[in-house]
């Protein structure tokens, strides 16, 4: 039997449930809170809060302007419609892809059936769960941003299989470029970069998966301590009524502190282990360095560079 094409039509299934439950249950006009604001935006092409949505605004006008449907927010909301189904099918594939990362002996049907429709009962798991459902019906940014989570994902799992090929960094250029687009939807994406680059060491650099595996229980026990110790310091923080904004951020300067010790502890104790070729430690330090990068630092300190050599005067004063 043709398991590439069992495959494609369950995947097919999967993305149309998703796609007619989504349409289905749309919004049939604009819903509560900022999703007003986005199609206003994107039909007229302002600008909405900080830090903005320029794509989301730009794709918004894009459906804000085809007639296939009376209602302006209607058109807008299918943005959210469209790539939550999309999601939902990426979620399929990179379960289909995991479980055969794990197991690549040769499977016959009844194994094969059983990767498929486990790799769609988790994607249809997502697409019925209440907050995923919710994003996917009104017009806000979450849905396209976790769409571009679901679309890179799925391609660093496709150049993993890839990657000894010669034309493989097409694969990492593409995910770059999602990346940096999605960074016009919401900086939700921008996560993704932390476990994207841990896979490139994985696969290209890591030689030593014994010692991989030690430091990565190292981690776990490192991150364990950490853990414990602030749902310790949260267990005494609990007030009858909501703290103030210096209560709230002498909290977050405890709890860096707190994990900012317990990892000198470690890297005093272990620093041969972490600092270590087939460290698990290296490659979530240089994915953290990349995400630090782009937020805050492309992101956030650029625009601020740029407001400081423009004397906080970006916008010329021709009255």
């Amino acid at each position: 039997m043709d398991f590439n094409k069992l495959h494609k039509i369950i995947a097919a299934f999967v993305f149309f449930v998703a796609l007619i439950v989504y349409v289905s249950t749309a919004q049939v006009s604009v819903s509560f809170w900022d999703c007003g604001e986005f199609i206003a935006a994107s039909f007229l092409l302002q600008v909405p809060h900080p830090p903005g949505t320029p794509f989301f605004l730009i794709l918004g006008r894009i459906f804000s302007i085809i007639p296939f449907a009376e209602d302006i927010a209607f058109r807008v909301n299918m943005i959210s419609v469209i790539s939550s189904a999309f999601t939902v099918l990426f979620v399929y594939l990179i379960v289909v892809k995991l479980i055969n990362l794990f197991n690549k002996e040769e499977k016959g049907l009844l194994d094969k059936l059983g990767t498929y429709l486990a790799a769609a009962t988790g994607a249809l798991s997502l697409a019925f769960a209440d907050t995923f459902w919710f994003n996917a019906v009104e017009a806000e940014v979450y849905a396209l941003s976790t769409f571009f989570i679901g679309i890179v994902t799925w391609l660093i799992m496709v150049w993993n299989e890839k990657a000894d090929e010669e034309d493989s960094s097409k694969y990492l250029i593409l995910i770059a470029y999602l990346i940096g687009i999605s960074t016009g939807v919401h900086l939700l994406a921008v996560l993704a970069s932390v476990a994207i680059v841990m896979v490139v060491i994985f696969r290209k650099y890591v030689d030593d998966f014994e010692n991989l595996k030690k430091t990565g229980i190292l981690l776990a026990i490192h991150g364990g301590i950490i853990l414990l110790l602030l749902m310790a310091l949260w267990a005494g923080q609990t007030h009858s009524s909501p703290v103030g904004y210096e209560e709230a951020a002498d909290f977050d300067s405890r709890v860096l502190m707190i994990a900012g010790i317990v990892s000198l502890v470690f890297v005093l104790f272990f620093r041969k282990q972490i600092f270590s070729k087939n460290s698990f430690y290296l490659p979530m330090f240089i994915g953290s360095v990349v995400l630090l990068s782009i937020y805050p630092g492309i992101v956030k300190y650029i625009p601020n560079l740029v407001a400081t050599i423009g004397k906080n005067n970006l916008v010329l004063d021709i009255a």
